[in-house]
């Protein structure tokens, strides 16, 4: 039986931790994506403490080579995952007035696009007829801070995409 996999794209010490200990009690192996090689390995460090399995895999969900570097390399050393967690933010308490255009720019990648670069780098899932993508972070989207703006409209983009998924066949 081929073990599955749960990709998260975002590895940190909330909700994608949190996530990755849940997943990884039910026997699935995480391949964790982040920038900072450091602290996927401390990461790593936890869940084997807990008996579970993960790889790190350096990327950025800005960018979009490195991010599509690493999720090819997750595709070839463990196959298509099962469950892909995409749980990013660039949280800075910048007003929204007061952001630069790059500053947005920067951001809007890493919370939209960097998510449709991972639904379209995994087609392995439509053709198996089974998998899923969890989106985090749409509460922004609900209920917009100002000094959070940019984050906001990331949000509202990642709400966008999640029902444009929804209604794929």
């Amino acid at each position: 039986m081929t073990e599955k996999v749960i990709a998260i794209v975002g590895m940190g010490g909330g909700v994608s931790l949190g996530t990755a200990l849940k997943f990884g009690k039910e026997n699935f192996i995480v391949a964790m994506i982040g920038r900072n090689g450091t602290k996927l390995r401390d990461y790593k460090d936890i869940l084997e403490t807990h008996g579970i399995r993960s790889e790190c895999y350096i990327g950025n969900a800005a960018d979009e080579y490195s991010l599509k570097d690493a999720l090819r390399r997750i595709e070839e050393e463990l196959g298509t995952p099962d469950v892909l967690l995409y749980n990013v933010a660039n949280v800075k308490g910048v007003n929204l007035l007061n952001e630069t255009t790059d500053g947005m720019l920067y951001d809007y990648k890493m919370n939209v696009v960097g998510a449709v670069i991972c639904r379209r780098s995994h087609p392995g899932m439509k053709k198996r007829g089974n998998g899923c993508i969890l989106l985090t972070g749409g509460g922004y989207s609900f209920y917009p801070d100002p000094n959070f703006g940019s984050l906001g409209i990331g949000k509202a983009g990642i709400r966008n995409l999640k029902l444009i998924i929804r209604r794929e066949k």
